[in-house]
């Protein structure tokens, strides 16, 4: 209703419907005065107790004053509102509460105001720039000024809006001369696209800051503004302001970072200076206001109905009925970072197989049956194989569950959880009701790629874990990491955000971990081509991809094969032959490397005790746990892997691709990449003459 009256000074508004709204504020009255809030409200502090009721009552009359409905119900209501903030107010002691009283009464033109500015006046604070402003609870966030302005951590969002009532109240009573240090503090507290910390206090900020603006509003504007750098002298700017171009926003960029600023203005007028400063810290792992944790994991509806027997417990599959277990143990594969093992090759885990009473030696990795469509390149998206199992006659359902507890010294206010889900993903309403109706939530919000989740507090005695499932919508292909944020509403700063994938794996990239020189290397890339793909394409094709993508052609010999860890198998391999390397580094005959693939690539396939002609890009130069010097090949879409075939036995596909290796091997050996460039040359002769052996047969040489 305020919003609306607000409005229509600018746009067209019925008032008739706007005042529609003041009946039903009118039925929530008490007989007191104050009124009754049943629905779920996210500013915290117009609830709970005395102080709680005077400032919901405060608010709702200052909407009532501002918008003016006719009637008679509409004066007996705000008389009553009125009397019940003047007999109250008395017993609160909190900021907000008399701030926003204060304003209230003013409005009203109660004489019990003066009272409250009084007592507002008191508990007046001053920053070291000396601006006056009003806190709301411990001074702790707000340090000195012994690091740069920008470095200080700010009050919070209360204190903000505490001190923008104060601002209203001063310049609704005509004081002009004291705002202006309250203004100074507003205008240093708000971000550079104009925000401040959170919603309520920007509302109320911008409101006060506008209402400042139209007071002091000065007909004559004629400004020049001067600015120059101690660390600079030869930087001196100067800014007019007139009529013609108030609105227009001044800026001075590349202004000299390190020393202080000196600002001067002359001429009539009033305007504001912002400076904006970006600058980079180093992220602290460790800064995390919260303990977070994430656990995913799978339900096969049909399956797990069929097992739960509801006569031995109530613990459905991923109920919030459930009691909260748990577990400090630590899974091997949460570990993304990882370093190599010794380049001498282990023992391979094989096992036997017995089929049709043969033994069969197979590795354990390769005995699936994914390799029935070799034109599909990833595992993830493929559409799923028929299984003797039972199917469950529903979508995908995983069950999350977050547990939070708050690392401070104390209890926060209103948090939010926000919890991000994988793409094709959403949640079930039914478990986000059952969370609002055992009070574990206040609030939820749903979007395309999360749901928010609004707890009224943490604390840092117990974790308060949320369990609730998400159905897959659609499939989707090579699954990202979500995110949870967890964070205080009323400090922002506040906040903890956590990455996770399903099954209980860590959201975090990939890495290849140096850890003698501290050096990572991301490995998260695309699938390589598998080798059918190279059917019917001829030699020139190779020489392109490898003149273009290709900074070694080697022959390798996969020696061992590492099971899958953090999402990626390591081959270890020995280089056989080097064709062709334009990298950095020379490799020789006998080197051992290493070969990463992602573990839901298809292709390439590479399997011990086989030779194996590639096409790599650039390694990466590690050392192994025993100082040993190695290589690491990423085997992503710019390498190339066929195997060396055994002459008898093969198709004429894979006769014909086998040629086409030999041909670019000696083509690379002989000339190489022509001029450095991306595509081959081919001498014009030699084409006429293969042309001509082509249509006449071959011919002998002469």
């Amino acid at each position: 209703m305020k919003t609306l009256c607000q409005a229509e000074h600018y746009v067209t508004v019925d008032h008739n419907q706007t005042c529609s709204s003041f009946h039903w504020i009118a039925k929530q009255q008490k007989p007191d005065g104050s009124f009754k809030e049943e629905v779920w409200v996210t500013h915290r502090e117009m609830l709970g107790g005395v102080n709680g009721d005077v400032s919901h009552a405060a608010f709702i009359l200052i909407a009532l004053l501002e918008c003016d409905c006719p009637g008679n119900d509409h004066k007996d209501v705000t008389a009553q509102a009125l009397r019940y903030i003047e007999t109250t107010v008395a017993q609160t002691d909190r900021p907000l509460a008399l701030a926003i009283s204060a304003f209230a009464l003013t409005l009203a033109g109660s004489p019990s105001s003066d009272g409250v500015v009084k007592r507002l006046q008191s508990m007046a604070k001053s920053s070291p720039e000396g601006y006056t402003y009003w806190s709301h609870g411990s001074e702790e966030d707000y340090e000195g000024h012994e690091k740069p302005y920008w470095y200080t951590k700010q009050p919070g969002a209360l204190a903000v809006e505490v001190t923008s009532y104060v601002l209203l109240t001063n310049l609704a009573r005509g004081d002009i001369s004291t705002s202006t240090g309250i203004v100074g503090w507003l205008l240093s507290q708000r971000n550079s696209q104009g925000a401040f910390i959170s919603t309520q206090d920007t509302v109320v900020g911008l409101q006060a800051l506008s209402e400042y603006s139209i007071k002091s509003y000065s007909a004559i504007l004629d400004m020049t503004c001067h600015i120059r750098s101690e660390v600079d002298d030869h930087f001196r700017k100067s800014i007019s302001l007139t009529p013609e171009d108030a609105m227009v926003v001044k800026t001075v960029p590349k202004v000299p970072t390190g020393g202080k600023l000196h600002f001067e203005a002359e001429g009539t007028g009033v305007g504001m200076m912002q400076v904006e400063v970006r600058f980079n810290v180093p992220e602290d792992r460790n800064n995390c206001h919260f303990d977070v944790t994430v656990a995913t994991h799978q339900l096969n509806t049909l399956l797990q109905s069929f097992f739960w027997d509801n006569r031995k417990s109530k613990c459905e599959p991923c109920s919030t009925d459930c009691e909260e277990q748990t577990s400090e143990e630590e899974e091997e594969g949460d570990y993304e970072d990882f370093t190599f093992p010794p380049v001498q090759p282990r023992i391979q885990t094989l096992w036997k197989k017995k089929v049709k009473g043969l033994n069969l030696t197979v590795d354990e990795d390769e005995n699936r049956s994914d390799f029935e469509d070799p034109n599909m390149v990833s595992k993830i998206g493929r559409p799923r194989r028929k299984r003797r199992s039972v199917r469950p006659y529903s979508a995908s359902v995983i069950c999350v569950e977050v547990c939070v507890r708050f690392l401070g010294n104390k209890t926060t206010g209103m948090s939010v959880v926000d919890v991000g889900l994988f793409t094709g993903y959403l949640p079930v309403d039914e478990d986000l009701e059952n969370l609002k109706l055992k009070g574990k939530i206040d609030h939820y919000e749903k979007s395309q790629r999360s749901v928010v989740l609004y707890v009224d507090e943490f604390t840092n005695r117990d974790r308060k874990c949320l369990k609730l499932r998400a159905r897959q919508e659609h499939v989707a292909e090579n699954l990202q990491p979500a995110k949870v944020q967890v964070f205080d509403y009323y400090n922002p700063d506040s906040r903890c955000t956590v990455f996770y994938k399903n099954n209980n794996n860590s959201g975090q990239l990939a890495n290849f971990c140096d850890n003698q020189k501290q050096i990572c290397q991301c490995l998260e890339s695309r699938c390589a081509a598998c080798e059918e793909s190279w059917y019917g394409l001829g030699w020139m094709d190779m020489m392109k991809f490898a003149c273009s993508n290709a900074s070694y052609v080697l022959e390798i010999k996969a020696l061992d094969r590492d099971l899958e860890k953090a999402g990626f198998e390591r081959i270890l391999g020995q280089i056989q032959a080097v064709h062709s390397q334009r990298g950095r580094h020379e490799l020789k005959v006998g080197d051992k490397v290493i070969l990463l693939k992602r573990a839901s690539c298809f292709c390439p396939r590479v399997s011990p005790d086989q030779t194996y002609f590639m096409m790599l890009s650039q390694p990466k130069r590690f050392k192994d746990s025993d100082g040993n010097q190695i290589y690491a090949f990423l085997m992503d879409k710019k390498v190339l892997v066929i195997q060396n075939f055994k002459p008898r036995g093969l198709s004429k596909e894979q006769k014909e691709i086998f040629k086409n290796v030999n041909r670019t091997v000696k083509r690379l050996k002989r000339r190489g990449c022509s001029g450095g460039g991306k595509t081959p040359k081919v001498n014009s002769k030699n084409r006429k003459r293969r042309a001509r052996r082509g249509k006449n047969g071959n011919s002998k040489k002469t």
